[in-house]
């Protein structure tokens, strides 16, 4: 099973962020260490829409899992991300059911939402034959749709949020939460685990995917509760790691 399978089926699927690296030989490595997805970061990474296009085709070939945060809600950004072969798409920051709904209007097709059609592109393989009937009513099962709760605002209002017809996925962002709730990075502040706690009964409560991009500490604490997008790390950070432990090793062998 893909990512989106083994989540549906109520089973975990383990991924990181990527806001560097836009190789599609990446997915590849991703693929082969055993990780179900990777989520390329669009909010904060230098990231075009033609390279993020060539990583999806690579991905859809594997196949491997490949979910995509865009900026900002915008109909251009959510259109061309899934018709580029995203199979997820996240946006940060959502804070209202009006931001929900509008949000799934331009991310699934009709009856869920009024996504444009466009056969041919990555979304559909480059096939220019697609049956569309069929076509769409998989896309609306198949394409997450991702809802960051980030801010005091989206706690507030994540009930309504969850209860959003087509929002697939509720995922925390711990460190802009912890830094809305006046406690930036304290991943073990009482009101940040109430916060998140939240999300994670409102998650259940409407059917939704738990998900949350965080440390280890943090992820592990959540597994009892629901968690099952379960990412950790970037491709910054698993590099400074890695590069510093070369060095460090480096070092040993050369100096005895």
């Amino acid at each position: 099973m893909n990512a989106v399978e083994k989540m549906r089926a109520g089973d975990f699927a383990y991924g990181t962020m990527s806001r560097l690296i836009d190789n599609p030989g990446y997915v590849r490595i991703s693929a082969d260490s055993g990780l179900d997805f990777q989520i390329f970061d669009m909010e904060h990474g230098a990231y075009s829409i033609a390279g993020i296009a060539d990583v999806l085709a690579v991905s859809r070939a594997l196949p491997f899992t490949t979910f995509v945060r865009i900026p900002e809600l915008s109909k251009a950004w959510v259109s061309r991300v899934l018709d580029a072969g995203a199979d997820g798409i996240m946006l940060p920051m959502v804070e209202t059911e009006t931001q929900a709904k509008q949000f799934t209007y331009w991310a699934k097709y009709t009856p869920l939402g009024n996504r444009g059609l466009a056969i041919g592109l990555g979304a559909t393989g480059y096939k220019g034959q697609t049956e569309p009937t069929g076509y769409m009513a998989a896309a609306n099962v198949d394409t997450l749709t991702i809802a960051q709760i980030e801010t005091t605002t989206g706690v507030d209002n994540v009930e309504a949020i969850a209860a959003t017809p087509g929002i697939d996925v509720l995922l925390v962002g711990p460190g802009d939460l912890s830094t809305s709730l006046g406690c930036p990075l304290q991943m073990d502040a009482p009101e940040l685990h109430e916060a998140i706690d939240k999300v994670a009964k409102s998650a259940t409560d409407y059917g939704k995917i738990f998900g949350m991009h965080a440390g280890l500490p943090l992820l592990e604490s959540y597994v009892p509760k629901g968690l099952r997008m379960v990412s950790h790390a970037t491709d910054v950070i698993m590099l400074a790691q890695a590069l510093k432990s070369i060095h460090q090793k480096c070092v040993e062998i050369s100096t005895g």
